[in-house]
């Protein structure tokens, strides 16, 4: 997003707010720094709740794609380096930075935000993901090389009420 002005251009950044510990329940889970991953390798891991946060730093070397999947896959945040844009379910944000890319994510069920690059794009979208039970994970790196420098995720407390499945059915 860009604020117009006659004789400024002025970019609004997107920041996540600074991490608040009450919001997650304690340490880091699944966290990896300095792997190198080859064309078509995976980092998997569990996140063990529909409600995370992601931080993930990478240098993206020679990869063609970086992806970031939730949900056994049926979440997928994308970089694209012939794009110089991530994919969010879909939607895309273009990436300014060359070399690091940084993924912020905020997964609740059904509502993943993310911020790339500490706010230079952010995306917020709404996915309904029919199988939720599936915690698995993964980074996937295709056509090249990239090095995870720092991958973390912390289980959210949820928003919603333990009955909320029941309310919405009745919606």
């Amino acid at each position: 997003m860009r604020l117009r002005h006659p004789q400024l251009l002025l970019p609004l950044p997107h920041d996540p707010a600074p991490r608040a510990p009450a919001l997650g329940a304690g340490h880091p889970d699944g966290a990896h720094e300095g792997m190198v991953l080859e064309d078509s390798d995976t980092l998997p891991w569990s996140a063990r709740s529909q409600q995370i946060e992601v931080v993930a730093v990478m240098q993206t070397g020679t990869a063609s794609k970086i992806s970031l999947e939730l949900c056994g896959g049926a979440v997928t945040v994308a970089y694209v380096a012939a794009d110089r844009a991530v994919d969010v379910c879909g939607s895309v944000a273009p990436v300014q930075r060359v070399g690091e890319l940084k993924l912020h994510l905020f997964w609740d069920r059904s509502v993943l935000e993310v911020f790339v690059n500490d706010g230079e794009s952010m995306v917020t979208r709404v996915v309904y993901v029919e199988d939720l039970s599936d915690l698995m994970a993964c980074i996937r790196v295709e056509g090249g090389s990239a090095t995870v420098e720092a991958l973390q995720c912390w289980e959210m407390m949820p928003i919603w009420d333990a009955d909320e499945p029941a309310a919405v059915a009745k919606l």
